[in-house]
């Protein structure tokens, strides 16, 4: 099965849910768990990021997979009928009802109410939402509206040759916070280097192998040591006698006791990298950029044949990046970000989903997205809220239940930052269990 998301949100069947996401399923619906662009009406909307914890309404229409060559069809949810609303750039809106299994929207009139605004007529309101201006979002909901790219056709197993020197096979290992797997990147021709093995899976090796079939894998290289980039390493060097290369073991830098969290302990490297080491293969050059903040040994790997950036998690295209203590760094990662804005790579390629064409606009917006949500947790910290349970349930309304862990771990990295830089307090260290205060 090929993969992708067409334009626009078509319904998918019940079967055709219960193919793609068989353990999404609640009653005959299919429910995404990260966040998809939906058309609602004449509004387009995007109501999740920070890796699908800012999901508003858990039940619509999702933009995903379809066979080869075959149309998306049209199919209906289960009987019923819901409504639900969102709070949108502009205000809270009414946004969706399915009604008799049937997907409908209506944006316009005086069915466009917002809190802080008049009505907006269809043609203002498709504007307005899909505005991407750099400006901060107010402190009372509104948020900077980032430009994610969640279109993408594949199919596991088989390698997409996306330029001269690269090509991608992605594993079998979708998810709300993998989209639809990890990309693993094949770079060179010949003597190879493979970035990314991916999640501990012999059917993502055979199929590695397969790709490279009389060719050599000289190289094994690593971004960052989470369960669903590193683990294969320890089937694929035994099968190639590859070297291996990464910054080093998972949370050193943090002074992470072995075992802590969920990161790939096994994984040490035979050659060691620092920011600026260089990898050379026949016919390809690797810089190592040191990029901190979702894992404390994340690297990103700038290709200088083709001028393009292996971006890892640091930036996505689909999805802003988890970033969760313990090695996770909130500082760090807004950091990261800014030191690749002064890069001059003119084109990403993330670990999970599709390329990113315009990245310096696209982490400028990272950036402000970051800064916008400090600026929430400000506001509603001088408005008397103390923990992070009250904060998320603020900032995140209509959340799926499911992610609720997820956005307080996003809260918390936060918070963590604003502590560090005296923009908020608490008695002792920051823990999720914390009472917090503003600062002034």
């Amino acid at each position: 099965m090929r993969h992708g998301s067409a334009r626009g949100c078509r319904p998918l069947t019940a079967n055709h849910a219960r193919r793609v996401f068989p353990r999404n399923m609640e009653n005959g619906r299919h429910i995404p768990t990260w966040p998809v662009q939906m058309r609602l009406g004449d509004v387009q909307y995007e109501p999740g990021t920070d890796g699908g914890i800012e999901g508003v309404a858990t039940l619509f229409q999702h933009r995903h997979s379809r066979r080869r060559g075959q149309p998306m069809g049209r199919g209906h949810h289960a009987e019923g009928t819901e409504q639900f609303r969102a709070r949108g750039k502009h205000g809270i809106f009414p946004l969706v009802k399915i009604q008799g299994g049937t997907l409908t929207a209506s944006l316009s009139g005086n069915n466009a109410k917002s809190e802080t605004e008049p009505a907006l007529d269809s043609s203002r309101a498709r504007r307005l939402s899909q505005d991407t201006s750099k400006k901060r979002a107010s402190q009372m909901g509104q948020r900077v509206v980032i430009p994610h790219n969640r279109e993408l056709e594949f199919e596991y197993g088989v390698p997409d040759t996306l330029s001269p020197l690269i090509r991608r096979v992605v594993a079998n290992n979708p998810g709300p916070f993998t989209f639809h797997g990890t990309g693993t990147y094949i770079v060179g021709r010949g003597e190879v280097a493979v970035i990314d093995p991916g999640p501990l899976d012999q059917d993502h090796v055979d199929a590695i192998l397969k790709t490279t079939e009389g060719e050599k894998i000289t190289h094994i290289i690593i971004t960052h040591t989470h369960r669903d980039h590193s683990p294969n390493t320890q089937l694929l060097q035994p099968a190639t006698g590859a070297t291996t290369y990464g910054y080093g073991q998972h949370g050193k830098d943090r002074g992470l006791e072995i075992g802590t969290g969920t990161g790939d302990y096994d994984f040490i490297p035979d050659i060691h990298l620092k920011d600026g080491d260089v990898v050379e293969g026949n016919g390809w050059t690797l810089e190592a950029v040191h990029t901190p903040g979702h894992a404390s040994n994340h690297l990103c790997f700038a290709l200088k044949e083709e001028n393009i950036l292996f971006s890892g998690d640091q930036v996505m295209g689909w999805s802003t990046t988890v970033v969760s203590d313990p090695d996770g760094h909130m500082g760090s990662y807004i950091a990261s970000c800014e030191k690749l804005l002064k890069r001059g790579e003119e084109r990403y390629w993330p670990n999970h989903g599709t390329c990113i064409e315009d990245p310096q606009n696209y982490v400028t917006q990272l950036i402000a997205h970051r800064r916008d949500r400090e600026e929430q947790i400000t506001h509603w910290l001088g408005e008397g809220l103390e923990t992070i349970a009250t904060l998320v349930d603020e900032m995140y309304k209509g959340l799926d239940p499911r992610l609720y862990r997820g956005a307080c771990r996003a809260v918390h990295a936060h918070l963590i930052h604003m502590v560090e830089t005296d923009r908020a307090l608490c008695d002792g260290k920051p823990t999720e269990e914390s009472i917090y205060r503003p600062a002034s």
